[in-house]
């Protein structure tokens, strides 16, 4: 896991995944099988958000207000969701 001023990367021994986070917006760049170095170029919009009133917002509509930043997640032994019960990290944007 990787996050610079303009770029964030997402890497196992697998897959490598990266975005951009450059003109205040966070887009798909790549997506790359390490095993056989295929490259599949990821769309620019990351997610969308549908809301109540059926209006759909991309993600490249909206700004990013600050760089990436790589943050731990302690574990918490008595949460409900097994994932939360396991340290990790996650990727502000």
């Amino acid at each position: 896991m990787r996050a610079v001023p303009d770029e964030l990367a997402l890497t196992n021994d697998l897959v490598a995944a990266s975005w951009s986070v450059s003109d205040g917006r966070l887009t798909g760049l790549r997506l790359v099988d390490r095993s056989s170095g295929a490259t599949l170029a990821l769309p620019p919009d990351v997610f969308s958000l549908l809301l109540r009133d059926g209006t759909v917002t991309s993600s490249s509509a909206l700004r990013v207000r600050s760089a990436p930043r790589i943050e731990t997640l302690p574990a918490e032994s008595r949460a409900a969701r097994f994932s939360q019960r396991v340290a990790g990290k996650q990727v502000v944007v």
